[in-house]
Formats: C-alpha cells, sequence, structure tokens
C-alpha cells in the first residue's frame, strides 16, 4: 500500500483530544482515493488566518470553513496536499447544526480531501454527490452524518438540509 504521511498543526489546545482522530480519518479518506503516495499538511486555523489565506490565494476579504491546495509539482513521486480548516467556523457551525466541533472540523477535512480527489460542489446535482459521500464518509468513521441531520434555528424546530 502506498505511504500516507500526515502532519497537523493546530493552534487550539482545547482540540488536542480531537487531533488523532481527525489524522486517522485524513489517513482513512486519502488511502480510499489516492492513487499513489500522499503528504499531507494539515492545519487547524483560525478566522483571522483562513482570512489572510483567501486574500493571498484567491484576492478574497473573508473567512470559509476549508481551503485545500495541491502543492505537488508534475512527474513527482507523491502528491503533496495543504488543507487548512477553520475552528472558528467550526465552532458556530457545530452549535447551528447540533454536533461537536470535532465533527465539524472533520466534515471540513473530509471535504478539502475529496476535492483534491475530484469531487465538487459547483452545481447542485456534484454538490449532492458529494455531501452524500461526506455523509458516508463521516458516518463509517464514527462521526455520524452531518446533511441528512436537522439544522438548529433560532426560531422553531429543527427543519432538514437539503
Amino acid at each position: 500500500m502506498d505511504e500516507v504521511t500526515i502532519q497537523i498543526e493546530c493552534g487550539h489546545p482545547e482540540l488536542a483530544e480531537a487531533i488523532e482522530r481527525l489524522r486517522a480519518l485524513a489517513e482513512h479518506v486519502c488511502r480510499r482515493f489516492a492513487e499513489g503516495a500522499i503528504c499531507l499538511d494539515l492545519g487547524v486555523v483560525d478566522d483571522s488566518e483562513i482570512r489572510r489565506l483567501e486574500r493571498q490565494f484567491f484576492d478574497q476579504d473573508e473567512t470559509t470553513d476549508v481551503i485545500s491546495f495541491d502543492l505537488s509539482e508534475p512527474g513527482e513521486p507523491q502528491r503533496t496536499l495543504c488543507i487548512a480548516v477553520n475552528a472558528d467556523e467550526a465552532r458556530r457551525q457545530a452549535r447551528r447544526r447540533g454536533h461537536g466541533v470535532e465533527t465539524e472540523l472533520a466534515l471540513y477535512v473530509v471535504h478539502g480531501l475529496l476535492h483534491q480527489f475530484g469531487f465538487d460542489d459547483v452545481d447542485p446535482t456534484a454538490a449532492e454527490r458529494m455531501h452524500r459521500m461526506e455523509d458516508r464518509i463521516l458516518d463509517d468513521e464514527g462521526f455520524g452524518v452531518v446533511y441528512e441531520r436537522p439544522v438548529r434555528t433560532t426560531d422553531g424546530p429543527p427543519q432538514s438540509k437539503g
């Protein structure tokens, strides 16, 4: 089996327990979809860092949940991927969706990796396919489903996201 190397940087001590679970999840996704060796650099960042990355690489001054890049050079024996997941956004969305921050970060890791392995969410059909795969992976790895769960609203009962 091809080698999967994962390095995680996290400046959020309260998430230390989640890191090994996120590492195992990322390794699972890489082994499932990658063709060849993978080197993954995963950063758990905050709003200000994700905004800096958005400005630097996309010329947009906004926050987002996850950014992923393929830094590989053509002909290299392994793919080099870089993913940044936003812990601040994960906290906000976890509250809204009614699950833990670790689960939300897991969604971001899977989402970023799936983009690198050919999935996309540019139109409703592709997004539905990608979200189904995210839910399948998250459920298989013990995080539960995210997209098929009801979303909490502030002024009424939970609503299904769809």
